[in-house]
């Protein structure tokens, strides 16, 4: 028997995450932890910093060149997958 996972059913909003390997781009995402407001140490993706970035963060100063629309969302799954 088989088993199929179909993201148009089943998960969150990760599901759109590929790794940036054999792509030719570089990751534009990150996973990340944050402590919430209660404390509790939270898991997520955010925009990845760049040194030639186009906007600034008007909190911390860093810069960012965001996500543009329809692009595609690449993270690092990290150096041990696909082993």
């Amino acid at each position: 028997s088989e088993l199929a996972c179909d993201a148009n059913t089943y998960g969150n909003e990760a599901r759109f995450l590929n790794d940036f390997r054999n792509t030719g781009s570089f990751p534009n995402v990150e996973f990340n932890t944050r402590r919430d407001r209660h404390g509790e140490l939270r898991q997520g993706v955010f925009v990845k910093l760049k040194k030639d970035a186009k906007i600034a963060n008007a909190k911390t100063g860093q810069e960012f060149d965001g996500i543009k629309q329809h692009e595609e969302l690449l993270v690092s799954y990290g150096k041990s997958y696909g082993r």
